[in-house]
């Protein structure tokens, strides 16, 4: 993959920087994402806008969110100690590295 390395130990490419609010922790964002595992298979998607406290989400997405603003389109690519460890939830396995397509809808 062709992306940039984050001090924090993920890779993220920003398609669109976007150009309103910079979310923070205490911010309400509004995405729409895909969320897949390596092999391409989607395990979470929401392509009609879904509202999160940001500080609330795992840790990936609280670090990388805030690369971009509002109108913004990033794709993390999440190391298992951004994500959800060695935890299975749902259909993710234990230990996966994750890939997340993002755009920043809002940010309130």
């Amino acid at each position: 993959i062709t992306a940039t390395q984050h001090p924090d130990g993920f890779f993220y490419r920003i398609i669109t920087q976007g150009t309103g609010a910079t979310p923070t922790l205490a911010s309400t964002v509004t995405v729409k994402y895909t969320g897949t595992l390596t092999n391409g298979s989607i395990f979470d998607q929401n392509t009609t806008g879904a509202s999160f406290v940001l500080s609330q989400l795992i840790l990936g997405w609280r670090k990388g969110l805030p690369l971009i603003q509002k109108g913004g389109y990033i794709i993390l690519y999440l190391p298992p100690s951004l994500a959800y460890g060695c935890s299975q939830v749902g259909s993710i396995p234990p230990g996966s590295n994750l890939i997340f397509s993002i755009e920043l809808i809002d940010v309130q």
